[in-house]
């Protein structure tokens, strides 16, 4: 069984060495020092989560960067073993949702157009894609407050 921590510093280290394949090739595009982007988001979000699996390794370590105006940055990097935690993450996504939205009513990012694992997880969650809003291999998504993963878009 999954849980959901308040993220240490230990987690980053630990997520540097194990992160996904497509998580990595999304930042290699966006950053030339994915340490210091690492650092960046340590240093520009207010809180960020850590999911740890049943041995106590990071799955996934995600956050919200506020925009104000209720709008927020999500993310979301996640390493190779999420793969084998993928059925126990999607039950998790109600308490993940739960957290993003506390004080938000819209997230909001981009994702890379090749990262498909994370692009199915945004088509569960409730995002919308907006194609008017997409810069170059970068798809622009907008998750709603008021979205339930069971309803349809």
């Amino acid at each position: 069984m999954l849980q959901i921590l308040q993220t240490v510093n230990q987690d980053w280290d630990e997520l540097k060495h194990s992160l996904r394949k497509c998580d990595r090739e999304e930042l290699n595009i966006l950053y030339t020092d994915i340490a210091a982007h690492f650092d960046d988001l340590k240093l520009t979000t207010t809180d960020s989560y850590t999911i740890i699996d049943e041995q106590g390794f990071v799955v996934a370590i995600f956050g919200v960067k506020d925009e104000g105006a209720a709008i927020g940055t999500v993310w979301m990097l996640s390493a190779e073993r999420v793969a084998k935690a993928k059925k126990s993450l999607i039950k998790m996504t109600p308490q993940i949702r739960e957290i993003c939205f506390k004080e938000h009513k819209k997230l909001c990012n981009y994702v890379y157009k090749k990262n498909m694992p994370a692009i199915k997880y945004l088509q569960y969650v409730g995002a919308a894609f907006i194609k008017e809003k997409n810069i170059g291999d970068f798809l622009f998504f907008e998750i709603d407050k008021e979205f339930n993963h069971g309803d349809k878009r």
